[in-house]
């Protein structure tokens, strides 16, 4: 067990030393995101990653409303991906995986575990890039999924001020609710970074 944590540490430190040639080494993301899907389902997406080396935390608030002859119904979940290993790191990719949970802020506020995948490009010093995610919340008592998730973006620095950058993104979305629901939507947003 303590040899995990010793390789975990000098995999850390080899990592960190890179920081100099690689400044989103460590850093905080701020991401607002919103996608429609027309007549239907709107989503919005603020959201902030720490990020330290090979590690990193990720938190976003999900608000999906479904519109309907009935109204307009609130289905927002949490997610709080606790723990990010970002197991590949060099200047113009960065790939990582996570684990933590969704919990709905609707009906019985069930939570439920919840992983995800995802990789960062970066390219002509970082003025363009792309992204792309695969979240999952599978439920182990009933063998329902609550919600799967793909986004991809594609990315372009509208500026970059001292360690202040701001990114503007597009791209689509698509979630897919209990295996049952689908919500697809044309996402735009703006990054902004603190590295």
């Amino acid at each position: 067990m303590f040899d995990i944590f010793r390789v975990m540490g000098f995999w850390q430190s080899t990592v960190l030393q890179k920081r100099p040639e690689i400044p989103t080494l460590v850093g905080l993301d701020f991401m607002i995101h919103g996608a429609v899907q027309p007549s239907s389902y709107y989503v919005v997406n603020p959201r902030v990653r720490g990020t330290w080396g090979i590690l990193s935390s990720d938190f976003r608030t999900n608000y999906l409303v479904e519109e309907s002859i009935d109204g307009n119904k609130d289905l927002t979940s949490y997610d709080w991906q606790i723990i990010q290993l970002n197991f590949i790191n060099t200047k113009n990719v960065i790939v990582r995986t996570g684990a933590g949970f969704m919990k709905e802020g609707f009906g019985g506020h069930e939570s439920f575990f919840e992983w995800s995948l995802s990789t960062n490009l970066m390219f002509n010093e970082n003025k363009w890039g792309g992204f792309a995610e695969f979240r999952s919340a599978p439920d182990f008592e009933t063998g329902d999924v609550p919600r799967r998730e793909v986004s991809v973006q594609i990315h372009k620095q509208l500026f970059a001020a001292g360690p202040w950058h701001g990114v503007a993104t597009g791209g689509f979305q698509f979630q897919e609710y209990y295996q049952k629901i689908d919500v697809w939507g044309i996402q735009m947003g703006m990054v902004f970074k603190l590295h």
